[in-house]
């Protein structure tokens, strides 16, 4: 009769360490992967306090710096439209304004244009970015402005059938005045600005440009006027129309200057953050990192000596009581 060798008690006791050995490989080789050590609470004992204040500030840092990207992008997105805004006007003043010096009378005056010009205006400054509109002040999720269809039925009745000019510049002047219809009927955005964005230093970044600016409501002063202004209007009228938008196009350069401003420093923050990531994920590494090269020649190892283990293992399996003896 053939006896098996070693018995079920002894198997059991090469079975531990074997556990043991696979168990370490497995977290060798997860390290070895990640780059990570897989027990930290285990590997940094009394130091976990600390690599739990850097891995605190790194998330705040990145999620700073999230905050950072958006403002910065939506800071772009609105010095592009108002750019747009004020190359449309420029072209459509200096056109106009070529038209009267050459002396032709109004009733050949572009006023399809002006009025195509109202509606381009309006619905540009209805731009979303990222969810939210971008000149509705701290209604952002509203449009700040009623559509231009909306509008002209507001001002088809008021200016519609006046011929004269003085009654025509009362009413716009009341229309467009503080509290007056463009304020009530027409700009349906907050009357705060979009809450602003912290930046590391303590300062912060404020969304300060509304549709209710006073660049917006000369821009469409000035065109609504040149839309209603009657035949038989002198020089005058159409020239205080068009000092109008170009006095808007100014406003909308500095408007772009002062965004341009803070996308200076938005982004000077974003780098500052970055500097400060860097230091931080080098302490974060030192704590909770492992180094590659120690990483694999310990797989290398515990491989070495679990293939061994398995080796001796069956050996002794296949013994009989003839071969020990």
């Amino acid at each position: 009769m053939t006896i098996g060798f070693p018995d079920i008690p002894r198997q059991r006791a090469l079975n531990e360490p074997i556990s043991e050995m696979r168990s370490k490989l497995t977290q060798a080789s997860t390290e070895l992967v990640t780059g990570r050590k897989s027990d930290l609470a285990l590997s940094l004992g009394s130091r976990t306090g600390e690599y739990n204040l850097i891995a605190k500030a790194l998330a705040d840092i990145n999620a700073g710096t999230e905050r950072l990207n958006l403002t910065k992008s939506r800071l772009s997105a609105t010095s592009t439209v108002l750019s747009q805004i004020r190359e449309s006007l420029t072209q459509f003043s200096v056109q106009a304004q070529s038209f009267f010096v050459e002396g032709n009378d109004l009733q050949n005056v572009p006023l399809k244009e002006a009025r195509n010009e109202v509606s381009k205006l309006l619905q540009t400054l209805n731009t979303s970015f990222g969810g939210r509109t971008l000149f509705s002040g701290d209604e952002v999720t509203t449009k700040p402005f009623i559509s231009d269809e909306q509008f002209f039925a507001i001002l088809d009745p008021i200016f519609g059938d006046v011929d004269d000019l003085a009654t025509l510049d009362g009413r716009l002047t009341e229309f467009f005045a503080e509290g007056g219809q463009f304020d009530t009927e027409v700009y349906l955005g907050g009357n705060g600005n979009a809450a602003g964005v912290r930046l590391p230093n303590g300062g912060s970044i404020e969304f300060g440009f509304r549709g209710d600016d006073i660049s917006v409501k000369k821009a469409l002063e000035g065109l609504v006027r040149i839309v209603y202004a009657p035949e038989d209007s002198d020089a005058s009228f159409i020239n205080n129309s068009l000092k109008r938008l170009f006095r808007s196009e100014a406003l909308l350069i500095d408007a772009e200057a002062e965004l341009g401003r803070q996308q200076n420093i938005v982004e000077s923050s974003i780098e500052v953050s970055l500097e400060q990531k860097i230091l931080l994920q080098q302490s974060e590494d030192a704590l909770a990192g492992v180094d590659p090269y120690e990483a694999a020649t310990r797989v290398q190892t515990l491989e070495t000596q679990l293939q061994t283990a398995y080796t001796v293992t069956a050996r002794l399996s296949r013994l009989t009581l003839t071969n020990y003896i």
